[in-house]
Order: structure tokens, then sequence, then C-alpha cells
């Protein structure tokens, strides 16, 4: 959690760079003991999941790091990565990057797995993509190495689809980057544990005894009073 304008972009393209996925992630995964499952896979407790009969296994792995991001800073978060990475004496660039935003955006899950280094996409167009395609849309077929929410805090409410698309996805390593982590309501911070997999603080019930609960306005003054 930091504030804007400390280079919470800058810091995530060093974060690729000098931690991409391992060699061998794309055929087998994370090494043996250092396994990091998606928060939305696995958990047998019947909290707030939105794992249904319909889902597919995820059909593809990628070394990419998917961003997701505001409309308004989709095209600011391209443009800064390409004028902070230098170009290879072939010319090519450091990062192949590929903008998940728009009518020319690439819908092949396999293309997408296969041929970008860096993805960068808005939380409308997965809330978009989900509420069109359902839970297997895109890139919901994929298991990234790296998921990054910037601006993480418009993830906020569990019940959202722009939350629920997010928590949906799949990835090895998750990061929450937003200098506002609650707005208005301690409930701002749900969605974004949940997105993190901070099991069990991501179930609803356990968060509002964890969290909500202390917090509110009456017993923040009871505990002032005693």
């Amino acid at each position: 959690c930091e504030e804007m304008g400390l280079g919470k972009t800058v810091e995530v393209l060093a974060l690729v760079l000098a931690n991409p996925a391992p060699k061998d992630f794309v055929a087998k995964g994370d090494a043996k003991g250092s396994v990091m499952s998606s928060p939305s896979e696995g958990f047998t407790d019947g909290t707030e999941l939105p794992n249904s009969a319909d889902r597919e296994r995820v059909k593809y792995r990628s070394k990419a790091t998917l961003v997701v991001c505001a409309v308004s800073l989709v095209g600011q978060w391209i443009d800064e990565a390409r004028s902070k990475l230098s170009k290879g004496a072939d010319g090519k660039e450091q990062l192949s990057i590929h903008m998940y935003h728009g009518q020319k955006r690439i819908r092949d899950a396999k293309q997408l797995a296969e041929e970008f280094d860096l993805i960068v996409t808005t939380y409308q167009t997965l809330a978009s993509d989900r509420g069109k395609l359902g839970v297997n849309h895109p890139l919901s077929q994929i298991e990234f190495y790296r998921i990054v929410l910037d601006e993480a805090h418009m993830a906020k409410s569990g019940s959202t689809a722009q939350s629920k698309a997010c928590f949906e996805l799949r990835s090895a390593r998750r990061w929450a980057c937003t200098g506002t982590p609650m707005g208005t309501d301690v409930g701002d911070l749900h969605g974004q544990l949940r997105f993190l997999g901070m099991y069990p603080a991501f179930g609803r019930q356990i968060f509002d005894n964890w969290f909500r609960t202390p917090l509110a306005r009456g017993a923040r003054n009871r505990a002032v009073r005693s």
C-alpha cells in the first residue's frame, strides 16, 4: 500500500524482470514444496467459492504476468512499460506486451498464454467477459505465473462482478497494489483479501468477526471509553 505517484508501476515492472517464472513452470508448475495454489481452487469448506459444475479445469499455464487496472490507466500502463524497458540489440522489446482491452484484443487463450510476458487488462473487461462468456472466459482458462491488481481497491466488495472475476483467475503468485486499500468502509478490504487467498479471512463470516465488527464505530467507541 503506497500513495499515488511513488512508483508502483515501476516496482511491478522490476518485479517481473527480477523474478521471472522458473524455466519449467509452464511444463511442471511450481517446484515441489513451493506450490502456491490459486485461491479459487481446491478449498472444500464451501466458503463463497465460485466453483461450479460448468467450470473447466485450467487449460494452459503461462509464464506471463497479468496486470489488472482501471480503464483510465490501461493505456498509461502500456506506455510506461514500453518507455521504461529497454530494447535488445535486435530491436525487440524486453517483454512481449499485449493490451487485453478493446475490440482488437486477442481472445484465443492458447495464444495469450504462449506469446506474451505481460498482459494488461481492466477490471471492466474482466467483468464484461465473465458476464458474456461465464466463468470460462479466455483469461480464466490460463494459470498465470503472476497476477497483479493495480488500484486493488477496485476489487473491494467480494460480491461485485469485478471482484468475483479477479478472484476466479488462476495464478501461482498474487499481488494487490493500492494507495487506498479502504475507502468509506472496512468492508472494502474483503474483496482484496479474497483475491489474495487470505484463508480463512476471505470468508464473509470470519472477515466480519475479525475486521468489520472490531472496527465498527460502536466497538471503537466502546474501546475508547474503556
